[in-house]
């Protein structure tokens, strides 16, 4: 019995280490052994028992224990990233000294170097497993399985910097989602940054009086800061004011920069885009779906009924709505102002669209506060409550740092309201069709005689030193919108034909007076605004004045032609020729202007 214990303790007996020979202890993970040139014994090579499936049918070595099968898979997957790695072009790709060179205190693997030759490559690695973690002992695997697959001449090791750390292939910069890109050269990408900025002055200068809803101080800095490289809706805001101001000054020269491409430029590169189970409404994302709603009506003569202008109206109504009610206390003063003035503009765009038989989304209710809705009549300065800003930005002085354009806001919704009104109370209320006509006529003239003087009608006499030419623009935008509506109010209540056409004849007779006393570059800066309620007059106009049938309307109450009546109408139509231009649009011919 003592004889067979011995024999069987003499058996269990691990065999004596080999004796160094330079190039440090022999790795239990040798794959080959000794070359019999070397003189040492060859090693015995133990086949794994215990070695999953996997790695047996890929016929590697397994380092895992019984029960754990993911070690082929694992190293698949690390090779199969490591030729896409080498794939790529990069630095990650350049000469770069060995994996063997790299000693990595994190994962606790030590590489040591060995001389090529025609044996294998010996590496020194700890013996223990248990603190390494699944990660670091399958790169190792794949660095000795690398190795091993080579031909007994000289070769190297695979990088494990091309492993450990790789910066993922999405990361790059590139042209677009889904190839690498990053949103730090959309902007660049868009358009010249010159062209840009004079795009953005131009807004500010010219359009910002009709749309006053962003803080110029504050978005130019954003914009200096570079926020449009890491908030995708900021670039999208950026190049949606662009969109807004190439659709609205349509004879500024601004190539080639286009509506058509700054809408392209949004959807392709997903800038606004929001999820369906949590849909991130902010400010920047609302101001942008309005601007692409704005912009879009001007690409065909569909105007507001074009598909992409009721959806971007659509989505900034939803947007504001739900900020208004439920989000307004999370914002700063600023923020709370021009939320509120971007409500009213979608309201007024809702009426515009609701006039001309279009289809659109209602934004006021009976559940609103529209006191508490109504912004103050603040301007730049007064609404720069929030963190100081360097006055060395670069921006002069500018004529909405002092200036509000808010009263010129709050008129046009007051006068949207009695369309409004007028479309849902009950004409019961004022005791028929034609009391009902006089009260809401009135109503137009109660609100015309309550503007403030910088926007009253002063004829051919020139501004006041503190009345801007924006001012100017917001003047010829009320006083066209009321004499829209009173028109269509005309024909939705009726009254007896004399009373039409006598105040038909006034419509036009004012418009006439706005039209041949405004400057022209006035009337164009409001952009394609104008145009419908113009051409609405006019129809009306020539309606009334029976003028389809040569003046042979059968004689009539309603025949009222006259020489006038025609000379008026040929002098609108002038007119409207002249400031409808469509540049650049395919299919549709820009009128000759007049202008020198």
């Amino acid at each position: 019995m003592e004889i067979d214990r011995a024999v069987q303790h003499q058996q269990q007996q691990p065999p004596p280490p080999q004796p160094p020979d330079g190039n440090g202890s022999r790795s239990p993970l040798s794959t080959s052994p000794a070359s019999p040139a070397s003189g040492r014994p060859r090693t015995k090579i133990i086949r794994n028992q215990n070695a999953c499936d996997a790695c047996r049918a890929r016929k590697v070595r397994c380092l895992y224990g019984a029960g754990e099968t993911r070690h082929a898979q694992q190293q698949h997957q690390l090779q199969a990233h490591q030729q896409q790695q080498q794939a790529l072009p990069g630095p990650a790709n350049q000469q770069s000294p060995s994996a063997s060179d790299i000693t990595s205190p994190d994962l606790n693997l030590a590489y040591q170097t060995s001389p090529a030759s025609s044996s294998a490559h010996i590496h020194t690695t700890p013996r223990s497993h248990s603190h390494i973690s699944a990660s670091a002992v399958a790169a190792a695997a794949s660095t000795i399985t690398a190795a091993a697959a080579t031909s007994s001449s000289a070769s190297s090791v695979p990088d494990l910097r091309a492993l450990i750390g790789a910066p993922s292939p999405t990361t790059g910069p590139g042209p677009g989602p889904g190839h690498g890109t990053t949103t730090s050269n959309y902007l660049a990408l868009f358009a010249p940054e010159a062209l840009v900025h004079r795009i953005l002055h131009d807004w500010f200068e010219k359009v910002h009086s009709l749309a006053p809803v962003l803080h110029r101080r504050r978005f130019m800095h954003r914009l200096k800061a570079g926020e449009a490289a890491s908030d995708r809706t900021f670039c999208a805001l950026v190049v949606s004011v662009c969109a807004a101001t190439v659709a609205t000054l349509r004879r500024a020269d601004y190539h080639p920069v286009t509506v058509e491409g700054c809408l392209d430029f949004i959807e392709d590169h997903h800038l606004l885009n929001h999820g369906i189970r949590k849909p991130a409404y902010s400010l920047d994302w609302c101001i942008a779906m309005y601007n692409i709603g704005t912009s879009a009506s001007s690409m065909n003569e569909n105007g507001l009924g074009d598909m992409g202008s009721f959806h971007g109206m659509s989505e900034a109504a939803a947007g504001a709505r739900f900020l208004a009610y439920y989000r307004m206390a999370d914002l700063d003063m600023s923020e709370q102002q021009l939320l509120k003035r971007l409500f009213w503009l979608i309201f007024a765009a809702y009426c515009s669209a609701d006039i001309f038989g279009r289809l659109s989304v209602s934004i006021v209710s009976h559940q609103e506060n529209r006191a508490h809705l109504r912004p103050l009549p603040l301007s730049d300065s007064q609404l720069d409550t929030g963190p100081q800003l360097s006055p060395a930005d670069g921006l002069p002085p500018w004529h909405g740092d002092t200036t509000s354009y808010v009263p010129g806001l709050n008129h046009l919704s007051d006068l949207f309201l009695i369309w409004h009104e007028a479309q849902t109370a009950p004409v019961s209320v004022y005791g028929g069709q034609e009391d009902a006509l006089k009260h809401y006529l009135a109503r137009i003239q109660t609100i015309i005689d309550s503007f403030p003087p910088e926007l009253r009608w002063r004829g051919g006499l020139s501004r006041p030193g503190h009345i801007t030419e924006g001012h100017d623009t917001q003047i010829a935008n009320l006083f066209i919108t009321s004499l829209n509506i009173r028109s269509n109010l005309l024909q939705k209540f009726g009254s007896t034909v004399k009373t039409r056409a006598a105040e038909h004849q006034r419509i036009v007779d004012d418009l006439l007076e706005i039209l041949y006393h405004m400057p022209q570059h006035v009337l164009e800066q409001n952009g394609n605004s104008l145009i419908p309620k113009l051409r609405d007059c006019g129809a009306a106009y020539m309606e009334q004045m029976n003028i389809g049938d040569g003046g042979d309307g059968g004689g009539g109450p309603e025949t009222l032609v006259s020489e006038s009546a025609r000379l008026k109408l040929e002098k609108l139509l002038r007119k409207l020729d002249d400031i409808d231009c469509w540049p650049g649009l395919p299919g549709v011919e820009s009128p000759q202007s007049n202008r020198q």
